[in-house]
């Protein structure tokens, strides 16, 4: 529980190395809770998660998934995920969604943190 919310954390990794981005997630989710003003529980570890599936090839490396994650959200949604990372992390979101891991019932907040820019550089690509 997070000041009386009842939430779990899952980052998805963009490139290797999960050891480091466990680390970063959990300064980087209790930064946060602190400017929310909730004192972060001490069982943290336990709920923050990360799924490193989805970088493919590496960092930058355009993948099919992907790809396929901002052609749906901005077909469906007018929003425009970065061909780098962001993209990588809604292919994993959608995954779990339509793979039952997350609950397509459960409110779930996407931390979309910009990159649209770099959208033109990979235009043949995407």
């Amino acid at each position: 529980m997070f000041g009386g919310v009842d939430i779990e954390v899952l980052g998805f990794a963009v490139s290797p190395e999960k050891h480091r981005k466990i680390t970063k997630l959990n300064s980087l989710t209790r930064e946060t809770l602190a400017l929310l003003g909730v004192v972060a529980p001490s069982g943290l570890s336990t709920r923050l998660h990360i799924d490193d599936r989805f970088y493919g090839a590496g960092y930058a490396c355009v993948e099919p998934r992907a790809v396929a994650a901002i052609r749906r959200l901005a077909e469906l949604e007018a929003i425009l995920l970065d061909p780098v990372y962001t993209d990588k992390a809604m292919a994993g979101l959608i995954s779990a969604i339509e793979t039952g891991t997350i609950s397509s019932s459960k409110k779930i907040l996407f931390v979309h943190t910009g990159g649209a820019p770099a959208l033109f550089a990979y235009r043949s690509a995407i």
